[in-house]
């Protein structure tokens, strides 16, 4: 998680207020690749360890992300991830004045990776 946080954060530097740079704020902007991280805009965790999700494909209605999740859980046969999941995109929400997106009730940002990774 340390490493994902560092890239978000090398990347927002220098982004002014009108530009979001590498996050993604509406669903219809989610490509691929995207990295769904479990914290707020401002760099905060909101889910303690860190959680780290890669989206592989979106739903033709928009609103279901297909993910690959690495949050070091058991699948029951010997296998600790990632784990392939669905995710229910909630919409942009703020909690107490920290900008996210509602997924499945927890709050994160998605990142687009820079090209190197791509």
């Amino acid at each position: 998680m340390v490493q994902v946080a560092c890239i978000y954060s090398t990347r927002r530097r220098g982004i002014t207020k009108s530009d979001d740079g590498p996050l993604t704020w509406s669903i219809e902007d989610v490509q691929s690749d995207d990295m769904i991280l479990w914290m707020y805009e401002n760099g905060v965790e909101s889910k303690s360890p860190g959680h780290i999700s890669i989206v592989y494909d979106v739903d033709e209605d928009r609103t279901i992300l297909s993910c690959a999740e690495s949050n070091g859980a058991n699948d029951g046969q010997g296998h600790w991830g990632p784990k392939l999941t669905e995710r229910t995109w909630g919409g942009e929400k703020s909690v107490g004045g920290r900008r996210g997106i509602n997924l499945d009730g927890g709050h994160v940002i998605v990142v687009r990776p820079p090209d190197q990774f791509g």
